[in-house]
């Protein structure tokens, strides 16, 4: 049996870019369990590296999940995690989030729950994108605000799914905190630099995404956009925050400021926007 804590009070980004003592691809046929007695707080880029994490170590393992905060299990509910590993019989959540149930008014602040959307085309990406607005939209006092990047985060993301993960699949969710909004989106695929092709040639999994933000690597002709070129611009000239993961690195761009680093490896890329009110 492999037994992991985690010691973080809170998962979000910045905790989950973190290294394991264990390579998750070399692991098979083992019951793995992963302690989060002591996360008090979670949030959307924290419930997706949760997602992606146990979808990955259940293709060939075990995996039990242990939550002790009842806020961090409500939270789980409330944004239908558990959904997502119905019909997973390796992977097991302690408490059973399947049989928890919560009063519609626990719902109320709910923007996008965890949801997985198709985007196999530029049309699916405008669709997803003009749906996601109308829900958030009406829901946000400070959405004129934002209204511009917002549009911008949630299109190019997605556009960036349908073109270099080869998957095609998005998990998305949203969720505001006072006067900002986190937006998580991310997918399973085959990670930035594998995206890139020759053009991240030598480079570094941290250093492929540095490199995907420059322009014209990342946009296409006939969308119109730069793609994260764009989008990190915007976020840098708003003094918002941006964290993109994939395969074993990370950027984090806070207050125009740009580090990066390793973190364990996972599939796809992962990508956290926090937008504030102006």
């Amino acid at each position: 049996m492999i037994r992991g804590n985690f010691r973080q009070s809170a998962l979000t980004f910045d905790t989950t870019a973190i290294q394991f003592k264990y390579d998750l691809k070399e692991i098979k046929n083992r019951e793995i369990v992963l302690d989060f007695s002591s996360v008090s707080f979670i949030n959307p880029f924290g419930m997706l590296f949760l997602k992606v994490l146990f979808s990955t170590l259940s293709v060939r393992n075990q995996v039990k999940a242990i939550f002790k905060s009842t806020d961090v299990v409500n939270y789980l509910v409330r944004m239908s995690f558990h959904n997502h590993f119905t019909l997973n019989e390796n992977v097991t959540f302690i408490p059973s989030l399947a049989d928890i149930s919560l009063r519609r008014n626990e719902l109320s602040d709910r923007l996008i729950e965890l949801t997985d959307y198709s985007v196999n085309n530029d049309d699916d990406v405008d669709r997803i994108t003009e749906k996601i607005t109308e829900i958030v939209a009406p829901k946000i006092e400070f959405y004129e605000d934002i209204s511009d990047i917002f549009q911008t985060a949630i299109s190019e993301t997605l556009s960036n799914v349908e073109v270099h993960s080869g998957l095609k699949t998005a998990t998305v969710c949203l969720q505001t905190y006072g006067n900002s909004i986190i937006i998580a989106i991310g997918d399973e695929g085959i990670g930035i630099k594998s995206g890139l092709k020759d053009l991240s040639k030598g480079l570094t999994d941290e250093e492929a995404i540095e490199k995907a933000l420059e322009p014209l690597i990342s946009s296409r002709s006939g969308r119109g956009g730069m793609g994260l070129t764009e989008l990190s611009d915007k976020i840098k000239g708003r003094n918002d925050c941006m964290g993109i993961r994939s395969k074993g690195g990370y950027i984090l761009i806070e207050n125009g400021i740009l580090r990066k680093g390793k973190c364990a490896e996972l599939p796809g890329a992962q990508i956290m926007i926090k937008l504030n009110k102006s």
